[in-house]
């Protein structure tokens, strides 16, 4: 045989291989399109938005590779505070379900799925993302995983067997990845936390990963103060909308400011944040980029203040609730 039929032969196989490759990675995708095309989320146009502007799919939002370019701006952003503002400005979802409003209470439809993040900074011994997201150990549920936007970390999309359940099931998968020596982002147990837009171009993909079924009951670490006979959501949302309308402004010392953030943290978690930012515009000294870094600090040490707290705020300028005792 000559050469040139040689070559010919080679080159052949190499375009088997590489067909074969991306048939399998079809294959792949239509597989995962059977998991989540029927699976309804809210859509957000940023991370500010209290509100979603439509319901989408999750298999789209997931592999659509729409938001590619600005993630590709924001890992190429040196700039840390220019990089935080970029990222605030995606897209977000609430991958646990479809919602109302961006609140715990705004939940209409649970998606039966669980988002789990995992950051650099609290996994600083993790140097290859990639890898990790391909070779962590046999998880039931996780069917999809992927980098951050900042490439500095991953999300794992996993189903959890009882959407009533979630608190629990987030609870036993922080156990799980605990033990496998991972630190999961605790605001993720959160039914309304968003996923900011990403993408990536090998994302983990198993069409066969199960339901997960464990769950731990999460411990209760306080006990609310607030009159359960009252709506304490109605009431901070309507005094929210107050101090927006007025343009009162009750955070021109940190202190103030600082409390605040705490005490909607403590209430409301990361359903709070959209109130703390609100709050927040009223000073000439809002920075979008900030107030997230701040609410992110409220969310790690908000322990020691309850709601009371935003209620007395409140009260010292005039907002008050007839029902509400401060």
């Amino acid at each position: 045989m000559n050469t040139t039929a040689t070559l010919y032969i080679y080159i052949i196989i190499i375009i088997s291989i590489i067909m074969s490759i991306i048939n399998l990675d079809r294959i792949w995708r239509l597989d995962l399109l059977t998991k989540f095309e029927t699976v309804p989320i809210s859509f957000f146009r940023n991370y500010f938005d209290a509100t979603p502007t439509k319901t989408v799919s999750l298999f789209d939002w997931l592999l659509s590779g729409e938001y590619r370019r600005q993630v590709e701006v924001v890992r190429g952003c040196t700039d840390k505070d220019e990089r935080r503002r970029i990222k605030a400005s995606l897209p977000c979802i609430t991958v646990s379900g479809v919602f109302s409003k961006r609140s715990n209470k705004g939940l209409i439809k649970h998606s039966g799925f669980i988002c789990i993040d995992l950051d650099a900074q609290d996994n600083p011994s993790i140097k290859n993302w990639d890898r990790l997201k391909h070779n962590l150990p046999n998880i039931p549920g996780y069917c999809y995983g992927a980098l951050s936007a900042s490439g500095k970390g991953m999300y794992m999309i996993i189903q959890i067997a009882n959407p009533e359940k979630h608190k629990e099931h987030f609870q036993a998968i922080a156990e799980v990845l605990r033990v496998r020596g991972l630190v999961v982002d605790k605001q993720c147990r959160d039914v309304a936390r968003l996923r900011g837009a990403s993408y990536d171009e090998f994302p983990h993909m198993d069409e066969e990963a199960g339901v997960f079924t464990d769950m731990i009951e999460p411990k209760e670490y306080k006990t609310r103060e607030v009159n359960p006979d009252n709506d304490v959501e109605y009431w901070v949302d309507k005094l929210v909308s107050d101090i927006s309308v007025r343009g009162i402004d009750m955070t021109d010392r940190y202190d103030d400011w600082y409390a605040i953030g705490q005490s909607l943290a403590n209430e409301f978690g990361e359903s709070g944040r959209a109130y703390f930012h609100i709050v927040s515009r009223q000073s000439d000294k809002y920075e979008d980029w900030q107030c997230d870094e701040q609410y992110d600090r409220c969310l790690k040490h908000c322990a020691r203040k309850s709601i009371r707290t935003f209620f007395w705020y409140c009260k010292q300028y005039g907002l008050t609730c007839k029902r509400q005792a401060i």
